[in-house]
């Protein structure tokens, strides 16, 4: 994965999460979000996996085929406390 990929998703999902109830609805927007960015990407065919974990959402994406190049990213959102 590209850095400007990673630090994409990473910025996009933030924006997408910090503040909002931890609901099924957030997990919808947090597959939406990963969706637009990969689309972006020209990666729209990516199979993208949304799941909760404790108190966050977990997000594995796995790209389609392709010349040698990362298959599977996985992030973790959550909570972090100050």
């Amino acid at each position: 994965m590209s850095a400007e990929l990673r630090a994409e998703l990473e910025a996009a999902l933030e924006d997408a999460v910090v503040g909002e109830p931890n609901s099924a609805a957030l997990e919808g927007r947090v597959r939406t979000v990963t969706r637009a960015v990969l689309m972006r990407r020209g990666l729209g065919r990516s199979r993208i996996e949304v799941r909760r974990q404790g108190a966050g959402i977990a997000v594995r994406i796995v790209l389609p085929p392709g010349a040698a190049r990362v298959r599977e990213i996985v992030l973790t959102l959550g909570a972090t406390p100050w």
